[in-house]
């Protein structure tokens, strides 16, 4: 188990291996705070915050948000969403956490009707550089289904279509991909794969 008082090394270590990624963040005390350039979301931002409850483990938690509606928070954000958005986004949403992402959930944050993103895991070793990619990833939810989100919320697509559209985007997006690599002369995973299982004749 990790020290509750190394909780200020362990976020400077984070920090270390995010800048190395090409992150640039601010770290103040126990917690660190980024804003990025998203490829949906204009702008999002994630923070990153260490805590212990019994003394001896060590939790980290991560909280991303993105503006979808377009402005900033009001006294009534609700009330900027018409009721029948608002129900295909929890649809949506009940659907995205359940069944599309591995960690954290996504939510709409009645206090401004920003999209949230929030996981919090415990730590029991110094993070390396591959849990701050993983922080990374999983923080760039709001900006992975920021998009099917915003056509609920704002447009009224229905949560099935909404989540359709998305699937269907993200396998295009995964085919251009295949594509570029293959004109590169490079082998995606699926090829290497079945490529060595012919030759181990499996």
């Amino acid at each position: 188990m990790m020290d509750p008082n190394s909780i200020e090394n362990l976020i400077l270590t984070i920090d270390h291996h995010l800048e190395s990624l090409g992150v640039s963040c601010f770290v103040e005390g126990d917690a660190l705070a980024v804003a990025l350039t998203g490829t949906d979301a204009p702008r999002y931002e994630f923070g990153l915050f260490a805590f212990s409850l019994d003394g001896e483990t060590v939790l980290l938690g991560v909280r991303a948000t993105a503006d979808v509606l377009g402005f900033d928070a009001t006294a009534c954000p609700a009330l900027a969403i018409a009721p029948f958005n608002l129900a295909q986004t929890q649809r949506l949403l009940n659907q995205i956490n359940q069944h599309e992402i591995k960690a954290g959930s996504l939510s709409i944050d009645p206090t401004d009707a920003r999209l949230t993103f929030i996981w919090t895991f415990p730590v029991t070793c110094q993070p390396d550089i591959d849990i701050a990619g993983m922080i990374l990833g999983t923080a760039s939810a709001v900006d992975h289904y920021f998009r099917a989100i915003k056509d609920c919320m704002v447009d009224g697509t229905t949560a099935e279509l909404s989540l359709t559209s998305h699937r269907a985007r993200i396998g295009e997006a995964a085919e251009t991909n295949r594509k570029v690599r293959r004109l590169l002369g490079e082998e995606d995973s699926d090829t290497v794969f079945r490529r060595l299982l012919a030759d181990a004749e499996i």
